[in-house]
């Protein structure tokens, strides 16, 4: 008789241990399996484990052995018994062979050396497809005899990992079909980078308050609001004598007209001293920005869209700053006028009784241009861009954007740059973080 010790991955790698012809496998006329506690254990672990192979096999052979009578041996086939050691090692035999309790495998060697000890035999083996538990057990000098390869299971793919596979080969299938989508700097060497160090000298600085306010007062020393004297300037002429059709007046609508020009000309002055301080000061305070998609994928992608939020610079310019080409003048003080100074096509005798004479429109000039993208109160200024088609392996620049700073002591000063990029050819949105880091040492 040969007794098997039964490794728990015999159940597990090859066929019903009641269909293996155990008799020629081993080359012996009669065999008994051994089924320890430890490949009982093992087995009932496996049957609430994440492998839905090993669950199902631990299943029914947890349901197989439970129906054997675990007293006696059990006739399986012909000369083929099972019987049950279910005691656990003594710590002795642990000791003196050099074993471990706290391992699966050694606790099955401790039971075979116990029972070869026992009866006196040789007549001892153990049965497993591990390499180390077969090693160890030869230098105990225990049988260690293979089963046939005819007898291993094929291969049962797990229906989970079945899905998880072709759903990773799905997923590889639509990035090919998809463009790769990247967006980043321009760096000096033309790379593209995620985080763009810059510096600048920044050493000037934009016009202060006081020095606006003194540049404006200075303008207008010689402008004063002009008031009305009722009994002159009254544009209601309908209760007047004959002779003020004759007078030379100022109206009270030229000069309410006047007024409003001279606060209209201190705006403009204001905004006029700002620009031209900006383009002053720009070249001194200001990081440009080189903005690069590029797609590596395989596939052109269609209908780009991007969305920028740039968060961290005093502000955000689309364009360089320009001096002013001139500065805006002041309006014309009004002249005296009578009804007679107006031609008979001009405007009819009624409006100019029951509206009153008004003076010459002043040209401020043409409407100034707009430079930059004012932060709201979370320090973010947000842009948007399109692009119809961006083929595969191509680059596209886009808008160049500079950023202003305005303060001496924060630094270095980070600007950070979150952005968002569809296509209508992506699954997902490409969405992350660029990294302005600004010195004030110069370049």
């Amino acid at each position: 008789m040969l007794y098997c010790y039964l490794d728990t991955n015999i159940f597990h790698e090859f066929k019903p241990i009641t269909e293996i012809n155990w008799v020629k496998e081993l080359g012996t006329s009669e065999v008994c399996l051994v089924v320890t506690s430890v490949v009982v254990q093992e087995l009932d672990k496996h049957k609430s484990g994440n492998n839905n192979r090993l669950k199902k096999r631990a299943k029914k052979w947890t349901a197989f052995l439970e129906g054997l009578d675990v007293a006696t041996d059990n006739e399986i086939r012909q000369n083929v018994t099972l019987c049950f050691d279910l005691s656990e090692p003594k710590q002795s035999t642990f000791q003196e062979h050099n074993l471990s309790a706290d391992v699966a495998d050694d606790r099955l060697l401790a039971k075979a050396i116990e029972f070869a000890t026992r009866i006196s035999t040789d007549k001892v083996a153990v049965v497993s497809d591990d390499s180390a538990v077969r090693l160890k057990a030869r230098g105990h000098n225990l049988s260690v005899p293979t089963l046939s390869d005819n007898n291993r299971l094929e291969y049962e793919a797990d229906p989970v990992m079945q899905e998880l596979n072709q759903l990773r080969i799905e997923n590889a299938r639509l990035q090919n079909t998809q463009p790769k989508l990247r967006l980043g700097f321009r760096d000096a060497n033309g790379k593209l980078v995620a985080m763009l160090l810059a510096s600048n000298d920044f050493s000037r600085g934009l016009i202060s308050e006081p020095k606006l306010a003194d540049l404006i007062e200075a303008k207008r020393e010689k402008l004063r609001y002009l008031r009305e004297d009722p009994p002159i300037a009254n544009d209601r002429l309908s209760g007047f004598p004959v002779s003020a059709l004759t007078a030379k007046v100022v109206t009270s609508s030229q000069i309410a007209e006047y007024n409003r020009k001279l606060d209209e000309y201190s705006g403009h002055l204001r905004k006029h001293l700002i620009d031209e301080s900006l383009a002053n000061v720009f070249p001194h305070r200001s990081i440009e920005l080189n903005l690069v998609l590029k797609n590596e994928g395989m596939v052109p992608a269609q209908n780009v869209e991007i969305r920028l939020d740039i968060r961290g610079s005093s502000k955000v310019l689309l364009q360089v700053p320009e001096v002013p080409p001139y500065e805006p003048s002041p309006p014309a003080k009004p002249e005296p006028r009578s009804l007679f100074d107006f031609g008979p096509h001009d405007r009819s005798l009624l409006s100019y009784l029951g509206h009153g004479i008004h003076g010459n429109n002043t040209n401020l000039g043409p409407p100034w241009e707009e430079w930059t993208r004012e932060t709201d109160n979370s320090g973010a200024a947000w842009f948007e861009y399109g692009i119809a088609k961006l083929p595969h392996h191509r680059s596209c620049d886009i808008e160049v954007i500079y950023l202003m700073f305005y303060k001496d002591n924060e630094f270095p000063e980070t600007v950070t740059i979150e952005y968002e990029v569809t296509a209508d050819n992506t699954v997902n949105m490409l969405a992350g973080n660029l990294t302005v880091v600004v010195s004030k040492e110069p370049p």
